[in-house]
């Protein structure tokens, strides 16, 4: 087998509030170390764990930081190196320079995705804090750690003042990526966004990705510091129409969604959708598609946790919806195909548990799901 993964030399992520870095958007995050930085200025993309991973994937062996491509995989659904062809050897020099950045600018969200975590969302803080950790067994994702604690007690404004963040923003500004991505959270309620997109103005391309999960006044106004900007294009998350939208992005309505999607149309800015697929925003995929077939999509697939992967499903809703997806020219062949993938009896008891739990905290009805799918976690 190819173990061989591009992205590793090209790929990097740094989330700004925890201040650590990752080198794909799936691998496990390392915490920066600012003294080393200090003195090794320019070199956030060569560190020595980064080079020596790079190493091992030229000897085709798989790096510890990458568990959730190597599962996916080992299961039989596509992984980002797949859906990317990343397993195509284009880079071997070890010392490298990402040409695509993914700035992850703090974690204030006022959604709770179904498939989101603590990490990326400040609303799912909040519902570990209240509510207490998710019983399955992903205890860094469902729950908090000291670390998380004192994070999620922080402002933004105090945050803001922290000189770490000025060494490692300055450390960012010398990285010479082709592609800049801003990325939370939810982007358009940190308030540094304009300073920051200010700063990348000489990338090729800009995106901020957002779930448009903002009050229509703030984001009238954020639109309005950023629309003069040439290079810069909006990346809205979403997968589902209705009920299935409020229940896999919990926190906001459909309508205001709506709302704020026309905002977006009259500001002029390019954008796309992109969809993250998983078990649960399956169901309402083909609705979606009917509804924005004349914009451009994208596609993520959910492998973290893996009882939220495409497959776990009952039989019946495999098949329907294996038809279903099949009809639009837009879903992969592989896709379909890892669908009809067996699933463990732990994915369909953890996915259960998730699911049912969810729903309890939010009081949302699991009704607006096919009865066999119901029936299915509920056995």
């Amino acid at each position: 087998m190819n173990n061989y993964c591009s992205q590793k030399f090209w790929w990097f992520g740094v989330d700004i509030e925890k201040q650590e870095s990752t080198s794909c958007c799936t691998a496990t995050a390392d915490r920066i170390d600012i003294d080393w930085l200090t003195n090794n200025s320019g070199q956030l993309f060569n560190t020595t764990k980064l080079k020596s991973e790079r190493q091992q994937l030229l000897d085709d062996n798989r790096p510890s930081s990458c568990t959730v491509c190597w599962q996916a995989e080992d299961r039989g659904i596509p992984s980002r190196r797949q859906l990317s062809n990343s397993q195509i050897k284009t880079h071997t020099n070890l010392n490298s320079t990402p040409s695509s950045l993914n700035i992850i600018i703090g974690s204030d969200c006022n959604l709770t995705c179904s498939y989101c975590c603590k990490q990326f969302s400040s609303a799912w803080a909040d519902d570990l804090v209240v509510n207490g950790e998710y019983q399955v067994s992903e205890p860094d994702r469902y729950s908090m750690t000291q670390k998380d604690k004192v994070i999620y007690k922080l402002s933004q404004k105090e945050m803001m003042k922290a000189n770490t963040r000025d060494v490692l923003l300055d450390e960012i500004a010398l990285l010479p990526a082709e592609k800049i991505m801003i990325t939370g959270g939810e982007p358009f309620l940190n308030l540094d966004l304009s300073n920051l997109v200010s700063k990348a103005v000489c990338s090729e391309s800009l995106e901020i990705w957002t779930g448009l999960g903002v009050n229509t006044h703030r984001l009238i106004n954020e639109l309005e510091k950023i629309k003069h900007i040439p290079n810069v294009n909006l990346v809205i998350s979403a997968e589902n129409i209705g009920e299935l939208y409020e229940f896999n992005r919990y926190g906001n309505s459909y309508v205001k969604f709506i709302n704020n999607l026309k905002i977006v149309k009259e500001s002029g800015i390019p954008f796309r959708f992109n969809l993250t697929l998983s078990n649960i925003t399956l169901f309402g995929l083909a609705d979606f598609f009917n509804e924005f077939d004349t914009h451009p999509m994208t596609f993520n697939m959910c492998n973290d946790p893996t009882f939220l992967s495409i497959n776990v499903l009952d039989d019946t809703s495999k098949l329907k919806l294996s038809k279903l997806l099949a009809t639009f020219k837009s879903i992969m062949p592989d896709i379909i195909e890892s669908i009809n993938t067996p699933c463990s009896q732990k994915q369909k008891q953890e996915a259960a548990v998730f699911i049912k739990e969810f729903a309890r905290r939010r009081n949302l009805s699991l009704n607006i799901f096919p009865e066999s799918f119901i029936n299915w976690i509920n056995e």
